[in-house]
C-alpha cells in the first residue's frame, strides 16, 4: 500500500513542478504570434493586429507617446496602408523566452515606393529642411546626399548584423 501512495505522491509533485511547456515550445508560440501580427498588419487586419497588444501598451510614434486606443485610432490606418503598398523582406526574429515574458527582435527591410515616393533615405531628406541644400531647384540629390543615403544603409545593416537579425550575407545588393 505504501507504494501507489508514494508514487501517487511522487507524480503529483513532479507535475506540479514540471513545466506547463517546454521552451522550445515557448519559442515556437512566440515566434508564431510576431509571425500572426505581421501577416495582420501586411494583409490589413486590423482587429488581428490589436490582439497581440496588450491593453496598457504604449507606442512611440512620430517622437510622441500613444496609448494603444490612441495609436488605433490614428495611427495604426496608416501603418496598414503602408505595409499593404510597398514589399517586405522580414529578417529571421531573435528571441529570448524567461517565465512569461519573450523579447524579441526583428526587423523588415521595405522596397517599393509609399504614396508616390520611393522608401529611401532620399525620399526622407527631401522633406527635412535641414537637408535641402542638398538637393537642386529641379529636386536632383547632391553626391554628398547621395553618399550619405550609401553610408545610412550599410550602417543601418552592420547594426542589423549585430543585433543579430541578419546575417552578413542575407543583405541585398546595394543599387
Amino acid at each position: 500500500m505504501r507504494l501507489p501512495v508514494f508514487l501517487i505522491a511522487f507524480c503529483s509533485l513532479a507535475a506540479a513542478c514540471a513545466p506547463a511547456q517546454s521552451p522550445a515550445n515557448d519559442d515556437a508560440d512566440v515566434a508564431a504570434a510576431v509571425k500572426a501580427f505581421q501577416t495582420a498588419m501586411d494583409t490589413g487586419d486590423p482587429a488581428g493586429v490589436m490582439q497581440y497588444i496588450h491593453d496598457d501598451a504604449l507606442m512611440i510614434e512620430g517622437g510622441n507617446i500613444e496609448t494603444r486606443m490612441q495609436y488605433e485610432a490614428a495611427h495604426l490606418p496608416a501603418d496598414i496602408a503602408f505595409s499593404k503598398e510597398v514589399t517586405a523582406k522580414r529578417m529571421p526574429i531573435r528571441l529570448t523566452v524567461r517565465g512569461d515574458t519573450a523579447w524579441v527582435l526583428t526587423s523588415t527591410d521595405f522596397t517599393g515606393t509609399f504614396e508616390g515616393s520611393p522608401i529611401d533615405f532620399l525620399a526622407f531628406a527631401r522633406t527635412e529642411g535641414r537637408f535641402a541644400p542638398h538637393f537642386a531647384d529641379d529636386g536632383s540629390p547632391s553626391p554628398e546626399i547621395v553618399a550619405t543615403q550609401a553610408d545610412r544603409l550599410r550602417n543601418w545593416r552592420l547594426l542589423q548584423e549585430m543585433a543579430g537579425v541578419r546575417a552578413p550575407d542575407q543583405a541585398p545588393k546595394e543599387r
